[in-house]
């Protein structure tokens, strides 16, 4: 009678996955850190824009952008207002709820 050895197995070290460019994107405070940043240098780029007047058309397309981002973080109402005295002057207008007041339910909302 012979005893055949059993086969030996052995587990695989598991896996890492490469860390991609947009890992870092993960973690909320990162994320968080980086919008401010990029919504920071967008303001930057408007200003430089705005201070060319023949650049007037390129600095309302970035405005557009501005507001999206204005009202994804908590702007209620945002407008541009446009100097009578100085047509190369504008102002920003941003109006945001308070952090501690309820926001309206969406039926609400929409009969605004």
């Amino acid at each position: 009678m012979s005893v055949e050895a059993e086969p030996t197995v052995t587990a695989a070290a598991p896996v890492q996955p490469t860390p991609g460019g947009w890992a870092p994107m993960r973690y909320a405070d990162f994320r968080r850190l980086w919008l401010a940043q990029f919504t920071s240098n967008v303001g930057s780029w408007m200003q430089t824009v705005a201070a060319q007047p023949s650049q007037v058309d390129a600095f309302l397309a970035l405005t557009g952008q501005l507001r999206r981002m204005r009202r994804r973080t908590g702007a209620v109402h945002w407008h541009l207002h446009r100097d009578v005295d100085d047509p190369s002057r504008f102002t920003e207008d941003v109006h945001r709820r308070d952090l501690g007041e309820p926001r309206a339910p969406a039926r609400a909302r929409r009969a605004r």
